[in-house]
């Protein structure tokens, strides 16, 4: 899966030694890819859970989200997100959310310049539309590495996703468990009796075996644990098939801000 690991530790809603704690636990439990944003607003704690874990930075790759700016505005921003995560780079700097073509050009144009740098290994976005992931590409001539986006069974996405399969643009899965909407669902819980595993399992499977990157949140230890055994499922035609006969069009993140979505 390129240079990102196909499993990540989502950090959102995670703050405090709660926060530091469970990237420690996850980093020690196996997972090599740690999600966090400046508007998570922690940063500092994921710096400090990575370097207790005493896991090489080497063997991390770090994603952090910085809010759409101006080129200055993002450099110094960035500068920040580097302290407070205790590393001299990021493995995948993203846009955390679309605002218009203009300020994006700028932070693209900060974004090529950090990359051949060498403070940050990839680049992409978060949040973005069609219309404004062509732009993207466009600009950056095929820089885009991923559209982190909410993506789970219930929300499929499809004319997103069939441009981001067809420019080979990997999709980053968050809420991988609908808000916890799927947990509920009595189709999964069969599924999840079948298999004899959790419900969350069988959605994390299910968005593995289409090759997306998933970060699913985990509050736990054992939540961490669970959520890397995932890994280890693997849903057969018969499960595919009815997974894909349930709703698709339920969406559970849309703040007011957000530009109108894709028809699918």
């Amino acid at each position: 899966m390129k240079t990102i690991p196909q499993l990540g530790f989502w950090t959102r809603q995670l703050n405090d030694e709660l926060c530091s704690s469970l990237v420690k636990e996850a980093l020690v439990s196996e997972y090599r890819h740690i999600d966090t944003a400046q508007i998570y607003a922690n940063e500092q704690e994921v710096g400090s859970g990575w370097h207790s874990s005493d896991i090489p930075r080497e063997e991390i790759r770090i994603t952090t989200k910085i809010r759409t700016q101006n080129y200055g505005n993002l450099l110094s921003s960035f500068e920040q997100s580097l302290q407070k995560l205790q590393t001299d780079y990021v493995d995948l700097l993203l846009l955390h959310r679309p605002t218009n073509l203009k300020q994006h050009e700028q932070c693209f144009d900060a974004l090529l310049h950090l990359k051949q740098q060498g403070k940050i290994r990839e680049f992409g976005v978060s949040n973005f539309t069609l219309a404004q992931l062509k732009h993207a590409w466009e600009y950056t001539q095929g820089q885009i590495f991923t559209n982190q986006i909410e993506y789970h069974i219930s929300l499929s996405q499809d004319t997103l996703k069939s441009y981001m399969d067809e420019k080979e643009i990997l999709l980053t899965a968050y809420s991988p468990l609908g808000h916890g909407n799927l947990l509920k669902d009595p189709t999964i819980q069969s599924l999840a009796k079948k298999h004899q595993v959790s419900a969350a399992q069988i959605c994390i499977t299910w968005l593995l075996q289409q090759w997306c990157i998933v970060i699913p949140k985990a509050s736990s230890l054992e939540r961490i644990q669970e959520n890397l055994q995932a890994q280890d499922i693997t849903l057969d035609e018969e499960d595919l098939e009815v997974i894909a006969g349930l709703p698709k069009n339920h969406r559970y993140i849309s703040p007011p801000f957000a530009p109108e979505r894709d028809q699918d």
